[in-house]
């Protein structure tokens, strides 16, 4: 298979408005979710989902970011597009 996206690296600043960080947390956390049900049910792609939902943690939190790089399951789906 091609891997078309492996020279991208994503480079995000968290925001510091609090309602923002509140719309890219709960974005974040439903990615994470579909994502994570995606990689068990074999029906639906669940990386397609966990990229965008490591963007949307970064830009809320930098704790919950490292959470998810750090993740034993989940992080390597996205560690090398990180950067």
């Amino acid at each position: 298979m091609f891997d078309l996206f492996k020279n991208i690296k994503i480079k995000v600043i968290p925001s510091n408005n609090k309602i923002i960080k509140v719309i890219y947390l709960s974005m974040g956390i439903f990615f994470v979710v579909v994502g994570t049900l995606g990689l068990i049910i074999p029906i639906m792609p669940g990386f397609i989902f966990l990229i965008p939902g490591a963007y949307c943690l970064a830009k809320s939190s930098t704790r919950l970011h490292n959470w998810m790089k750090g993740h034993k399951h989940i992080g390597k789906y996205f560690h090398k597009y990180d950067s």
